[in-house]
């Protein structure tokens, strides 16, 4: 079975963290939402199972909101990538109190398509 961890404390975000989940190809989950606690801006790559949580966007609220396209496609660039390098990418919108994470959900992909 695959292994996914989400650190809910920034003092797990450390390289010897990072390389025993390397050692273990356990994923890092990169947690995207609107709270101090989103830790987009340490993306790693600890596995070939890539899993990012989107929690809502910067300025809603937890568990809220919707996501700009412009916002979706940077993120589907880079799932894109991952995908590219043979990694198995799982994207779980939790964003679901004002009804957004199934509409936000289906935008990367088509995002990707229509670039292409």
């Amino acid at each position: 079975f695959d292994i996914a961890v989400e650190f809910r404390h920034d003092s797990w975000l450390d390289d010897e963290v990072f390389a025993l989940l390397e050692r273990h190809d356990a994923a890092y989950v990169v947690m995207d939402g609107p709270t101090p606690k989103s830790h987009t801006d340490d993306v790693r790559v600890t596995s070939s199972n890539v899993y990012t949580r989107f929690h809502g966007p910067k300025g809603a609220k937890l568990y809220g909101g919707s996501y700009s396209d412009d916002a979706l496609l940077a993120w589907a660039t880079g799932i894109d990538g991952r995908l590219t390098e043979g990694r198995t990418v799982w994207a779980h919108f939790n964003n679901d109190i004002d009804g957004a994470a199934v509409a936000n959900a289906q935008t990367p992909g088509r995002l990707v398509r229509e670039r292409t």
